[in-house]
């Protein structure tokens, strides 16, 4: 390979080894006593800032494809394409965690007394990927100023953009059967999903096995499944239900979410229906990685407090609670149909999915 001046790059030239090998410098061998999995600490962090860049990549050019909508297929392919690689980086990161977990308990607690700052392991990469993503209240003033001023600056400027979480709202709402009537398909389908479901009610009600209390638990899920459903089709309710926050996309896309999960196997469809799946498997890749690095902090701090901190409780609970970005997504499963039960689609709907997708 040459370079822009044209000269022949080596191995090493080309991926700036000289300068990114001598990084990793151990602050404990400054001083007396140095710590020596200080080391595979550095570059286990160093390794997933890396990632956390390619993950900026991939998903800046996936906001880029996403500014102008109706998406074509082609563009619909790309976007499935660069959230599937951002996906498979995910996955690389959180199997990362095994590495460090050969860091004994007791090691920790060294380097740990030498970090006392809880800023400093604050990745302001991780901060953006948050905010671009569409986890804004993450981005408050007080907790951009534990950043160094550039970092601060690119922060706020992805707070200035739209997030993925929007533009994918924009793009639902955006679908072609939107123009179309489609009270008439939403009613018989309404019919089969309460059908289910008061199947559902009847089968806990009756069933033995279930003590008191799991019998009205269960119950009391499928009360509020009910509702939740039927809010769909109700737009003060489910504006009432949105600003509790028990949905977070505008009611037209989360429709257009669930007919895509429902006819994902329709010419067209794939693509739109992966592009979900894509964003689902990031929410998942998103918890598992907060899951696993709060248990493997139990292991190693207990009760303490570690070098970000909080306490691993603190942490899976901010996990479960705040961290998914396409809830609204994951939670259709609910009000899902077998394939038997599925309605036909309307001519007019099946033609205007074909014109719609099958273009560029």
């Amino acid at each position: 390979m040459r370079g822009s001046t044209g000269e022949e790059l080596q191995y090493s030239d080309y991926l700036g080894l000289d300068v990114f090998l001598k990084a990793p410098v151990p602050e404990s061998g400054r001083v007396p006593g140095a710590v020596h999995d200080e080391t595979l600490f550095i570059i286990a962090h160093e390794v997933r800032e890396l990632w956390l860049k390619e993950i900026l990549h991939e998903l800046k050019s996936v906001l880029e494809l996403f500014s102008v909508v109706p998406l074509g297929r082609r563009k619909i392919g790309l976007i499935a394409a660069r959230l599937g690689r951002l996906v498979a980086v995910q996955r690389i990161m959180n199997r990362q965690m095994e590495v460090l977990e050969t860091i004994s308990p007791l090691d920790f607690l060294e380097l740990r007394d030498r970090f006392s700052s809880n800023t400093m392991f604050e990745s302001s990469r991780l901060r953006e990927i948050e905010l671009r993503l569409g986890l804004a209240a993450r981005g408050t003033q007080q907790s951009l100023d534990r950043f160094r001023p550039e970092e601060r600056a690119a922060l706020r400027k992805a707070q200035g953009e739209k997030s993925l979480f929007e533009a994918v709202d924009d793009w639902l709402t955006t679908m072609p059967f939107r123009s179309i009537d489609m009270r008439e398909f939403w009613s018989r389908y309404r019919k089969i999903v309460h059908d289910t479901l008061e199947r559902d009610y009847q089968s806990v009600q009756s069933d033995p096995r279930l003590s008191g209390w799991d019998r009205k638990r269960q119950l009391g899920r499928l009360e509020n499944a009910h509702y939740r459903f039927d809010a769909l089709f109700k737009p003060e309710e489910y504006e009432l239900l949105r600003e509790e926050g028990l949905f977070h996309f505008r009611q037209s896309a989360v429709l257009s979410a669930l007919f895509l999960l429902l006819y994902r196997e329709e010419p067209f469809l794939d693509g739109p229906f992966t592009i979900l799946k894509r964003l689902m498997d990031i929410d998942d890749q998103l918890v598992a990685w907060r899951i696993d690095r709060a248990l493997f902090q139990q292991q190693v701090w207990g009760a303490k407090l570690g070098p970000g901190g909080s306490t691993s409780y603190d942490y899976v609970q901010e996990t479960m609670e705040e961290k998914r970005i396409f809830k609204d997504l994951s939670g259709l499963a609910t009000f899902l149909v077998s394939r038997s039960d599925l309605p036909a689609l309307p001519q007019e709907i099946r033609r205007s999915i074909d014109v719609h997708f099958g273009s560029d």
